[in-house]
């Protein structure tokens, strides 16, 4: 019980100046709080190792893997941390993702919606859940987006004048097709998605030569695995020009995502 009392020296300054102390929620280790000043939500305290998929507090929903739903609320995801930061009764909370089955808001500036599922990664020696973006639900397979953290030390070097004094951290996205029952990571390469696109590979490999996709262009493997799917279902052929960068088609496995 003691790790989870406040500090009183956190609490110090407010009770020298006569101000109400931020309202606090813990949630499994460290804590994040918040207080209300003019009815507008300012934070007291970041964390100065989050690095967060967008920094700004979107309005969506989160579905817990115990079944609790969280609608409406405004969230944003930690990377580093690979928690979600929910506002709930004037307080930041941070879940950890793998509390989470899925989460997602409605992107005013790109018009879209961005979603996130957990799944099992399949190469995972320990079959570890990850967290996934949902790029393309479409059916049968869906286009998934994994954003990676590399965390460069700093490495200045004062005599040479060179290198960064700061520590960086620089994004890999990564994308995957899963059909529900495995997830395959998609190479950078289109030759070298054989297993991905099989037994489709070499209609899926004519059809990219022809428009000049590319499989490490995120709107070029939209439209190749929507073509991928087309050619499953033994749906009539689209040109990249018809195709459109939202699927209405909801997907039968996400079907249910929000």
């Amino acid at each position: 019980m003691r790790r989870f009392l406040l500090p009183i020296w956190l609490l110090f300054p407010f009770l020298l100046q006569g101000q109400e102390a931020p309202k606090v929620k813990l949630f499994e280790h460290g804590f994040v709080s918040s207080s209300f000043i003019d009815g507008r939500l300012q934070i007291q305290t970041e964390n100065p190792d989050a690095v967060y998929f967008d920094k700004n507090w979107h309005k969506g929903n989160v579905e817990m893997k115990d079944g609790n739903t969280r609608s409406g609320v405004y969230l944003r995801y930690d990377l580093m941390r690979s928690e979600v930061n929910i506002i709930e009764n004037e307080s930041i909370i941070a879940y950890p993702t793998r509390l989470i089955k899925r989460f997602g808001w409605y992107d005013y500036f790109i018009a879209d919606s961005v979603k996130f599922i957990s799944l099992f990664d399949q190469k995972s020696r320990y079959a570890v859940e990850e967290i996934y973006e949902v790029v393309v639900p479409g059916s049968p397979h869906i286009l998934l987006k994994k954003t990676e953290l590399e965390v460069q030390e700093p490495n200045y070097l004062p005599a040479l004048d060179l290198g960064s004094p700061e520590r960086k951290f620089v994004r890999h996205k990564k994308f995957f097709l899963y059909d529900g029952k495995r997830i395959v990571a998609l190479d950078r390469k289109l030759a070298n998605n054989l297993i991905a696109f099989n037994p489709y590979f070499r209609e899926v490999f004519l059809f990219a030569k022809e428009h000049k996709l590319k499989c490490r262009k995120e709107e070029d493997l939209k439209t190749i695995v929507k073509h991928l799917n087309n050619l499953v279902l033994k749906r009539p052929v689209e040109h990249p020009e018809t195709l459109t960068t939202s699927d209405t088609r909801t997907s039968r496995i996400c079907n249910s995502l929000f």
